[in-house]
């Protein structure tokens, strides 16, 4: 079981992880518990991402990248099982703006070595476009994106992010009609994915097409959240959706 610093349990996910750890055998498995991240300062935003946050103590598993490091590569590569659980834990990591801003240069350095080792892995490719985007550098973060989008395979979990990601880092470049059109392709693939519905929402209104943003937006409320293996605004599927 690993947490960092900055992450807590309250008492009533304390006794689930009690009663997670009192049933546990000795298969090869890891679990995933969902990490809620407190709004930060600068955008304002909660999120939420599913974290392989317990896995069993096996010599053959080792943590992958330097940073936003990963245990489920190895996992999978053994024939191992990932398992959900209902278990919330707190992140507190970025609500400090100076302290924000000093983790995203620290983590660009360390992706950038990671870059410079596997240039084409879409994992490092994703996490380097987000990290500009929150550094406020659309361009450099469309790049990346861009490239993360080419390089990744079939049914990867990043691939519905990788699209909402593009759109917005076009959005913030003033490429609307680029933006709708990247949005869209990716809603041919994911035509249930909350992100590219809110996306697709806001630029029609913007564009003037009220009703194919209501639309959006009631298709959006209809769904249930999905899983947030690469990261969530849970807002979309509820109050900002309304608003």
């Amino acid at each position: 079981m690993w947490l960092d610093a900055d992450d807590t349990l309250d008492e009533d996910n304390r006794q689930k992880l009690r009663t997670l750890f009192a049933g546990l055998g000795h298969d090869l498995a890891a679990y995933l518990m969902r990490q809620h991240s407190f709004p930060d300062a600068v955008s304002n935003a909660a999120l939420v991402v599913d974290q392989v946050k317990l896995f069993c103590h096996d010599p053959r598993l080792r943590f992958e990248y330097r940073i936003h490091e990963q245990i489920l590569p190895a996992l999978l590569r053994l024939g191992g099982v990932v398992r959900t659980t209902d278990i919330v834990i707190h992140h507190s990591g970025y609500q400090n703006p100076q302290l924000r801003r000093r983790k995203l240069e620290r983590n660009q350095r360390l992706l950038l070595l990671d870059q410079a080792e596997r240039p084409d892995d879409p994992l490092t490719l994703f996490n380097l476009g987000t990290l500009h985007l929150d550094l406020g550098r659309p361009a450099e973060a469309v790049a990346f994106l861009r490239r993360g989008l080419e390089r990744v395979p079939a049914g990867y979990s990043l691939l519905p992010r990788l699209h909402g990601l593009l759109t917005c880092g076009l959005y913030r470049l003033g490429r609307k009609e680029e933006a709708l059109a990247a949005c869209r392709r990716g809603r041919v693939a994911y035509p249930d994915e909350g992100d590219l519905l809110f996306w697709e929402a806001q630029l029609l209104g913007e564009r003037g097409d009220e009703t194919g943003a209501e639309a959006s937006l009631r298709r959006l409320l209809s769904l249930p959240p999905g899983p947030a293996l690469a990261c969530l605004d849970p807002g979309i599927h509820g109050y900002k959706s309304r608003h």
